[in-house]
Parts: structure tokens; C-alpha cells; sequence
């Protein structure tokens, strides 16, 4: 085993780059709440930072054929829920949408999908996945184009668990709250939610105020 000093604090988030041997790491809170960092996975040393104006950042997902990183910001400039998306070459970070806004979590440019946490990518369909903590939903976005496509609803509270199975395309999802896993089938016609999992014997309830997976007070 080994450990990797990081420079900032608060490591939330994790995805690999495997072709790339690269590690992603977003920071949550506090002053650091901005940062990805960047870890070589050979060497097992920091690579660099992406210091951005985002807010309040979680989850993360890597499209390794395009060094695309997706990452979930709980507030844009506009004060709305967003993925910062960027792809990572050259050593260096490039935007793909402006900094400011990202891509707004929202269908119809009015409703937003709160309190995005878990992120995931599915290879086969081009597709990420978004969990929406606040309204129990995942959005789904297009890869490519970046467009966000539909919310399939699932348990209470979707939280950061949410992985793909690159071989049969099925998404798995933990809802905190509801102690359930839905799973949603992916596919070419596009993702629809399958029959929820029996849920857990005695769930956690969730407070309002406690949107931290440790139960932490949320920070403004």
C-alpha cells in the first residue's frame, strides 16, 4: 500500500483514467471546494491542480477516449445546480462548457435537479450519469454533445453511489435515505428504470439540513 499527500484538503470524489493512468480528485468543501486534483497512478505522485470557479464540487466521472472529466457543482454563477466539464490534456485542464455556468442540470431551463452528488459514465452509450440528492432523480447527459436528456426517478436521496457495469450498460444506484439500490437499464433506445432492490432492514433517516453523507452540517 501507499499514500499520496494532497495539498488541499477535503477529498470527496475519485475516478480513474485508466488508458491514461491518471486519478481525479475533487476536493468538497470550504476554500478548497474548487479544486481537482490530478495523480499519476504509476508514479504515485500529484501531476497538478485545476483551480476553477466552481462551488461546492462532489462527484466525478472520466470519458478516457476523449480526457473528458465530468465533474458535479452544487452551484453555478447563477446559483444552480451544474456539471463543470472539461478535458484534461497537455497537462492542462480546457473547458468544454464556460466556467461560470457548466451545463445546467435542468430539462426545461426552469426546474433544476438539486444537489448533484454521484456522477458515473457509461462507455457504451456515450452516457453520464447524475444523482440529484434533492429531487431523487439521476439525470441523464449525453457525453458528446453535452445535453442533458431525461431524470429517471429513483429511491430517496441518491447520494455519491452511483456505478455503471461497462459490459451489460445497467447503472446502479444507492439511495441514502430510502435504503434501496435502483438499477436502471441503459441502453441504445436509451436508459430506463427496472424494479427498485428490497430495501435495507432499518435505514438511516435522513435530516433536511444533513446533506453530508457523515451527517455533517451542509456548508453555505
Amino acid at each position: 500500500s501507499a499514500t499520496v499527500g494532497l495539498e488541499y484538503q477535503y477529498p470527496y470524489g475519485i475516478a480513474l483514467d485508466v488508458p491514461q493512468h491518471r486519478a481525479y480528485v475533487t476536493h468538497r468543501w470550504g476554500d478548497t471546494a474548487r479544486y481537482v486534483t490530478v495523480i499519476d497512478t504509476v508514479g504515485l505522485g500529484v501531476s497538478s491542480y485545476g483551480d476553477y470557479p466552481m462551488s461546492e464540487i462532489t462527484g466525478i466521472a472520466v470519458r478516457p477516449s476523449a480526457s473528458s472529466v465530468f465533474v458535479a457543482q452544487r452551484y453555478n454563477s447563477q446559483n444552480n445546480p451544474s456539471l463543470a466539464i472539461f478535458d484534461y490534456t497537455g497537462g492542462a485542464f480546457h473547458k468544454l462548457r464556460p466556467w461560470n455556468t457548466g451545463l445546467p442540470l435542468t430539462l426545461d431551463g426552469s426546474t433544476y435537479y438539486g444537489k448533484p452528488v454521484g456522477v458515473a459514465y457509461n462507455p457504451n452509450t456515450e452516457r453520464v450519469f447524475v444523482n440529484s440528492y434533492n429531487q431523487n432523480v439521476v439525470v441523464v447527459v449525453d457525453a458528446i454533445n453535452l445535453q442533458v436528456l431525461t431524470a429517471l426517478g429513483v429511491g430517496t436521496n441518491p447520494d455519491l453511489g452511483i456505478a455503471v457495469n461497462p459490459v451489460t450498460s445497467m447503472v446502479y444506484v444507492a439511495n441514502r435515505a430510502s435504503g434501496t439500490l435502483s438499477v436502471i437499464q441503459d441502453g441504445a433506445v436509451g436508459p430506463t428504470p427496472t424494479p427498485t432492490l428490497t430495501p435495507t432492514p432499518t435505514p438511516l433517516p435522513c435530516a433536511a439540513d444533513a446533506y453530508e453523507p457523515d451527517n455533517t452540517p451542509a456548508q453555505a
